[in-house]
């Protein structure tokens, strides 16, 4: 691999969390090499920056190459809006590497936006150590565009990883990494870098858009047959899982598939998809591929699902938090790390514990018990907001308390 392309290599580490084969041990190495390569040799020391002891309201900075992407709608925003102005300053910084139309900015109320475009690591890195933050909340990790490198020669006195991305950063100079008990447990075989802090129940907290549709009852009450579905992207669809799945309809007579994803715009893609469903003894008659739709429209397919298949061992993010607040069930593996974890974090949150399973028998299981309740199905359609409103995946001011205080804590534990 060429040193010169360190987009290539973010792209390597994301690939391997699509499958279980690499050893915890081996998947830090890999993202410790990312900063070997390609990171800053000698980062700022951070008692070179002016900390202003005080000062009464902390500056953090969240940082990403592109703030308008619908997870930070979905999981950013509330947090922003929650944060306690007495205490912070929040500070949006859009780094991409070109200039874009951000006249639709991110609906989050910071109280500074900054959109800066520069291809040049060294200029972002003076552009951003001019806004004076204490804590840079870098939101991307290894997500494919991000400017890693340029946080890597430091450009406040505590920086931070959390959300998009869901693993180590491999970086000398991201301080902490924001995860879960669920996802990250003490004592867990993931292995990171930075200091892990813990916020409980689950590092995401979900704003569904005020665009919601209405729920619809299960489809099964006018159909007779389950219709499972799954809106997560084309590349976590990996034979293992089509594995699962396929088996999983084989033992549920009738139940037809729906798989939606930008990438069956294309017939090509969808007739490899059946292919593949084929190969394994599901006839492409109990396939729909979908391509991509607006974000309403596509929520209202929602109701066309009677149970929603997560992916594994890459977890949903967006759309697991999607389908529960649209009604649907949803079964999460326990895995071995942050992202095949993902799902079972936000069902901890939920307080839906009883669709968390171990491996993939109790995955087969479970949903087949659920694909035989019917009862049950609409009775979670009737009671699913009203439930996800009294809980945490949806508790914006809880979260954003704990995160406060998490931050705060860095902070004073830096400065002491």
């Amino acid at each position: 691999m060429k040193p010169a392309y360190p987009e290539v290599y973010d792209n390597l580490l994301l690939s391997y969390h699509y499958y279980d084969g690499l050893s915890a041990s081996s998947m830090l190495d890999a993202h410790v090499e990312w900063d070997r390569r390609f990171g800053a040799r000698a980062p700022l020391a951070r008692d070179a920056f002016v900390r202003r002891r005080g000062r009464q309201r902390l500056r953090i900075g969240f940082a990403s190459f592109d703030l308008t992407r619908q997870a930070f709608k979905a999981f950013l925003s509330p947090v922003i809006g929650a944060l306690d102005r007495s205490r912070f300053v929040a500070v949006g910084v859009n780094a991409a590497y070109v200039a874009k139309d951000y006249a639709r900015r991110l609906d989050a109320p910071f109280d500074e936006w900054h959109h800066i475009h520069v291809e040049s690591d060294q200029q972002l890195v003076s552009l951003v150590r001019s806004l004076d933050l204490d804590i840079l909340v870098d939101l991307d990790g290894h997500v494919p565009g991000n400017r890693l490198q340029a946080w890597s020669h430091r450009v406040a006195p505590l920086q931070v990883t959390w959300l998009d991305y869901f693993d180590t950063t491999g970086s000398k100079a991201i301080d902490y990494l924001v995860g879960d008990w669920t996802s990250n447990p003490l004592g867990g075989s993931q292995l990171f870098s930075e200091v892990q802090l813990r916020i409980d129940p689950c590092r995401l907290v979900y704003m569904p858009p005020a665009y919601a549709p209405d729920l619809a009852l299960p489809p099964v009450l006018v159909n007779e047959y389950i219709t499972f579905g799954s809106f997560n992207r084309l590349s976590k669809l990996t034979d293992p899982l089509l594995d699962d799945w396929s088996e999983l309809l084989r033992r549920v007579p009738n139940s037809v598939l729906i798989l939606k994803s930008s990438a069956f715009e294309c017939r090509t893609t969808r007739d490899a998809v059946a292919r593949r469903f084929v190969a394994r003894g599901i006839d492409a008659v109990r396939l729909s591929l979908r391509g991509r739709s607006e974000h309403r429209e596509m929520l209202m397919e929602y109701n066309e699902i009677d149970i929603a298949l997560d992916t594994h061992p890459y977890n949903g993010g967006v759309t697991t938090a999607e389908v529960l607040y649209m009604g649907l069930p949803i079964v999460g593996r326990l895995g071995t790390s942050m992202i095949s974890s993902q799902t079972a974090a936000m069902l901890v949150a939920a307080n839906l514990p009883q669709w968390i399973v171990r491996n993939r028998t109790e995955w087969i299981e479970l949903n087949i018990a659920l694909a035989s309740d019917i009862e049950s199905l609409s009775a979670w359609r009737r009671t699913s907001r009203e439930h996800l409103q009294a809980n945490k995946l949806l508790d914006h001011e809880a979260f954003a308390r704990k995160f406060a205080d998490a931050l705060h804590g860095m902070y004073r534990k830096l400065a002491a």
